[in-house]
C-alpha cells in the first residue's frame, strides 16, 4: 500500500470541499489537527479557539479573500469580544504553502 500523493490529496480536498486544520507547536512542528467542510469551516475554528485556556491574542491572516476573513473576525470577536484580534495579509510562507484564498487562524496563550 503507498501513500497517497499530495496532487491527488489535494484534488480530493477541493472535490469534496474540505479544508485542513494544522497546528504549529512550540518546536515548529505542524501537525494535521483535522478537516472542516469549507462551509461550517466558522464553526469548527470557534471549536478549535474554546479548546485554549486564557487565551491572550488572536491573529488572522488571509490570502485573496479578505471578504471571508472579515466574516471570520467579525464571528470571533462576537464570541471573544475581550481578546485583541490582529488581521492582515498573509505572507509569502503561508501564501506559497497553503495557496490562494488561505486563512490561518493563530493563537497567543498566558
Amino acid at each position: 500500500m503507498g501513500r497517497t500523493s499530495l496532487k491527488t490529496a489535494q484534488k480530493a480536498a477541493n472535490l469534496l470541499r474540505i479544508k485542513p486544520i494544522l497546528t504549529i507547536n512550540k518546536e515548529g512542528e505542524i501537525s494535521l489537527n483535522g478537516f472542516v467542510k469549507a462551509f461550517k469551516k466558522e464553526e469548527k475554528i470557534i471549536g478549535f479557539l474554546n479548546n485554549f485556556q486564557n487565551l491572550r491574542e488572536i491573529a488572522i491572516e488571509y490570502s485573496g479573500n479578505k471578504e471571508e476573513a472579515e466574516i471570520l473576525k467579525v464571528k470571533i470577536e462576537s464570541f471573544f469580544p475581550k481578546v485583541p484580534i490582529y488581521f492582515s495579509i498573509a505572507g509569502p510562507a503561508l501564501g506559497v504553502h497553503a495557496g490562494p484564498n488561505a486563512l490561518a487562524v493563530s493563537v497567543l496563550t498566558n
